[in-house]
């Protein structure tokens, strides 16, 4: 499965394959990034149905926040994007990544 992750100034999204979108403003705790996959059209292919294993739900959840953390700490970043994001059953993979200062 594939996802985007980006942001700018604040605000943090995530879109999925599906066009599923769900933006939260930075900083991200942990619940609000569980909450935005949760949101996305793609939740349940991520959660595993008719008999796949779902993907890492949870390395996905702490890539948001630590895009989130980086656009705090780092000011002069406007726009993180890194698209994709493969999502594997026990991994992620970035296969592109491009931030704007």
């Amino acid at each position: 499965m594939e996802s985007t992750i980006g942001g700018g100034k604040l605000p943090v999204l995530l879109v999925e394959v599906f066009k599923g979108v769900s933006f939260r403003v930075a900083p991200l705790k942990q619940r609000d990034a569980e909450e935005m996959i949760q949101e996305i059209q793609g939740y349940p292919l991520l959660a595993g149905t008719r008999g796949q294993k779902s993907c890492d739900i949870n390395g996905l959840v702490d890539l948001l926040v630590k895009v989130s953390q980086l656009m705090m700490e780092r000011p002069h970043i406007k726009e993180p994007d890194l698209n994709p994001v493969r999502v594997y059953e026990q991994s992620l993979l970035a296969l592109d990544v491009r931030i704007l200062a």
